[in-house]
């Protein structure tokens, strides 16, 4: 299995110099109040809903690593799945390559397949339908700093089809056994601590009131995938 390439300098970076969202958001078109609340209902739904999501799949990775027994985790949640996609644009505009967002959801695909002998994919699978059905794709080539232009063209080119296949050929059914996992961890910290990583990103990020569909010029809002625009090959 490909190792996870984590770079906690830029991941420190991006969080440290966020801005705050009390600067002028981006709007698209005339909201009344009472659609501006419903939009923040939902998007602070979505960061509490990802908080608790990824803290619990780091106690599952801590208790793993411990050699404790656990259970396995449910899909990620749908309004956490918008969220990721918020903050997977938001991290590239501030880093180029940001593999610890897809690195995140893979290792929960894998949890699953472990424990349940669950390969539906279909928390990556969601991740990506509404990535491409909200034309976030395209509007990322255009939020890119120039000096991640290179690391995020050979992340896209060498790296994305893993994630976007989940993981298919690249991870054997051996790797997916408890037993592998937990050596993986021991010898790998950056993945025995993904989800604590995730943490500490949402965390920061809400508390420093930063709404990341603002900060990159995205609707906030829940869509629904156009699935007639997807193409994850």
């Amino acid at each position: 299995m490909k190792a996870f390439h984590l770079n906690f300098l830029i991941f420190s970076f991006f969080i440290m110099s966020a801005p705050s969202s009390a600067s002028p958001p981006i709007q698209f078109g005339e909201l009344n109040i009472e659609q501006e609340g419903l939009k923040k209902n939902l998007y602070r739904e979505s960061v509490e809903s990802s908080l608790k999501y990824f803290k619990g799949i780091a106690e599952i990775q801590k208790k793993i690593s411990s050699g404790g027994s656990v259970s396995a985790p449910d899909p990620i949640p749908e309004n956490s799945i918008y969220y990721l996609t918020g903050l997977y644009i938001y991290c590239i505009k501030r880093a180029g390559a940001c593999p610890l967002i897809p690195d995140s959801i893979l290792e929960v695909e894998i949890l699953r397949n472990s424990l349940l002998h669950d390969e539906s994919c279909s928390s990556m699978k969601n991740f990506w339908d509404l990535w491409y059905g909200n034309q976030m794709e395209e509007r990322a080539k255009h939020l890119v700093p120039i000096a991640g232009m290179g690391s995020l063209d050979i992340f896209n080119k060498q790296s994305l089809p893993v994630y976007k296949n989940c993981g298919e050929g690249i991870i054997t059914k051996d790797q997916y056994s408890l037993t592998h996992i937990k050596k993986s961890y021991l010898s790998s910290p950056e993945r025995a601590t993904l989800a604590d990583k995730m943490v500490q990103l949402i965390q920061g990020l809400k508390e420093q009131e930063t709404n990341v569909f603002q900060a990159t010029g995205s609707a906030a809002e829940i869509a629904p995938p156009k699935k007639d625009n997807i193409n994850r090959k």
